[in-house]
């Protein structure tokens, strides 16, 4: 039978102070595991549902951490041994936007005198998981995550949705999947169907009609779905067609696969708008192979402000992620769950990308 049942107080809070007195009684740890569900009903008397509404209330209010197929671990916030000033940041690490990121996160640290430890997971889902879940039980107080693009959109879920549980609040920074919400956890990004329409619009002010997009396969990214939507957007606002083409997409390039673009070029397409700088400097330098001259004959704007992007020939003119702004946001968002303590609900914040003009827009961009 349950002890101290009282009628102004719910079974499940009685199993929520049995399990807190079991963890001190018992000597455990922040990362033990509690025993299983069915067991401690067993231990208190109670249903599986019950010790379940309990570890759920704990996990919310930090004391324990519920992980996903594996079981409820003592979280460090139990005995409220957690530096308030230590965040941890989780990201791949493997790709040429990461280190700017990296830098601005530091600069802002400093200025909030936060200990920011930088981990990575370099491309690997299941490390980033661990690496989250690592930093949380090392007494970290909350956590900036860049997520790992799984290859199939799929696994986008199954990957964040135990974000939902940790104990200590999340902001997600740099990823776009604003269709499936989850709760507790805020979204910080760049816009960037915003990216693909102002990409677009700077073409067509430069009286630019006929704009091809090159695109990389929308299941890899969502973000490129994005921004594929902001370009078709334009060129309907603007009374423009979209030339019924064979598509061109990064694979073509990486096999120089030539067919395609001169399809395009032949159609008497004026511009390109392609939807990463990676594969706009392929596009370049597969348009010099065909003779065809950037921007004399045919204009070309990339996208991300890879680092290259600037020493290519032409210079390409592309769009930029506003990192500065994604990152002091996602700090202004994380001290506000921090200092209100407020779970629950979520929030998407779109940070509106800038245009980078160069020569390969043309040489009389009025924007340069």
């Amino acid at each position: 039978m349950l002890e101290d049942k009282s009628p102004s107080k719910p079974v499940y809070a009685h199993i929520k102070d049995k399990i807190q007195k079991m963890i001190q009684a018992e000597g455990l740890a922040s990362g033990d595991f509690l025993p299983p569900v069915r067991e401690l009903a067993s231990k208190f008397g109670t249903t599986t549902v019950t010790v379940s509404r309990a570890t759920r209330e704990l996990a919310y209010e930090g004391k324990l951490l519920r992980l996903p197929r594996k079981g409820v671990i003592v979280s460090p916030h139990f005995d409220n041994r957690v530096n308030e000033k230590s965040w941890a940041l989780v990201f791949p690490g493997n790709g040429y936007s990461y280190p700017q990121f990296a830098k601005a996160i530091r600069n802002e640290a400093e200025k909030k005198g936060i200990s920011a430890d930088i981990i990575f997971s370099f491309g690997e889902p299941e490390k980033e998981r661990k690496s989250v879940i690592e930093a949380i039980k090392n007494g970290v107080s909350a956590v900036l995550l860049m997520p790992v693009y799984p290859s199939s959109k799929n696994m986008i879920i199954q990957n964040l949705n135990y974000l939902a549980d940790l104990p200590v609040p999340v902001v997600v920074m740099d990823y776009w999947e604003p269709e499936k919400p989850i709760s507790g956890v805020d979204f910080v990004m760049s816009d960037n169907f915003s990216g693909g329409y102002q990409a677009t619009l700077h073409l067509i002010r430069h009286g630019y009609k006929k704009i091809s997009i090159v695109n990389t396969p929308s299941e890899t990214k969502q973000l490129f779905t994005e921004r594929q939507k902001g370009y078709e957007t334009a060129m309907a606002d603007y009374g423009l067609e979209v030339l019924d083409l064979p598509k061109i997409t990064s694979e073509h390039l990486e096999h120089k696969i030539f067919d395609s673009i001169e399809r395009h070029i032949t159609a008497g397409v004026e511009a390109f708008f392609v939807t990463n700088d990676y594969s706009a400097t392929m596009l370049l330098s597969s348009l010099r192979k065909m003779n065809v001259r950037v921007p004399d004959d045919v204009a070309l704007i990339g996208y991300d402000n890879a680092p290259f992007s600037s020493i290519s020939q032409p210079r390409l003119t592309t769009i930029r992620p506003n990192v500065l702004q994604i990152v002091q946001k996602a700090f202004e968002v994380l001290c506000h769950r921090m200092e209100h303590k407020t779970r629950g609900n979520h929030r998407i914040i779109l940070i509106r990308p800038e245009i980078v003009c160069r020569e390969s827009c043309g040489k009389n961009c009025h924007m340069r």
